[in-house]
């Protein structure tokens, strides 16, 4: 009546409409999980916006630009899970402030990320900033309290273990990626799957 018109509410279609889905991947410790690839945990909860037609996930607090993977996860389980290309780990980002936002198309079941923009230094508190990542924006860190369950940014594993989870250390029965047969053979054999142990030359 009044002659203006009011953009329509896209009706978006939603297969996954009563199913819990999750982005699990390799980042979820950094957020407070005690292990990576977790199909249960909150804090990979993805949320389906209506406006467009997506299942999103904001992560912040992780490491600033690190390489992460992660999958698709249904109903606290890994069955029928969705990877990207073959069924592979798909891949992301972060940016400078340890941040990135995870897109699940229920349609075309496509994951896929969208880099945040941050900019540590413009006097402004933004998405993903943190003060141990942004030390001009956010002011100093407050004393961390161990014992909460979650890893503070002042915190460390070696301040605050049952927060952070154990530190890396040779003979703790993991062979961590800064470890090999020649600094902890305690942890990683010194064999090739599949040829069994192989010995090494001495250069005389």
């Amino acid at each position: 009546p009044d002659g203006s018109t009011s953009t329509p509410t896209p009706t978006c279609s939603n297969p996954y409409q009563n199913r819990i889905v999750r982005a699990s991947g390799d980042y979820q410790t950094e957020l407070g999980s005690t292990a990576s690839w977790l199909a249960t945990e909150e804090n990979s909860l993805m949320r389906f916006d209506a406006t467009s037609c997506l299942y999103l996930l904001t992560l912040t607090g992780l490491t600033p630009n690190k390489a992460y993977q992660w999958k698709v996860t249904f109903d606290n389980s890994w069955a029928n899970s969705l990877g990207c290309g073959n069924g592979s780990n798909c891949q992301f980002s972060t940016n400078t402030a340890g941040a990135i936002e995870l897109v699940f198309n229920p349609i075309s079941k496509q994951l896929s990320n969208r880099p945040l923009t941050t900019v540590c230094g413009n006097e402004k508190r933004e998405l993903g900033e943190r003060c141990r990542t942004c030390l001009a924006d956010c002011g100093q860190c407050p004393p961390a309290v161990c014992g909460y369950g979650k890893c503070e940014d002042a915190e460390t594993c070696e301040s605050c273990s049952s927060g952070c989870g154990k530190c890396p250390v040779c003979d703790d029965g993991t062979c961590q990626s800064n470890e090999n047969h020649q600094t902890c053979s305690q942890d990683c054999p010194n064999e090739l799957p599949g040829c069994g142990v192989f010995r090494e030359e001495v250069v005389k």
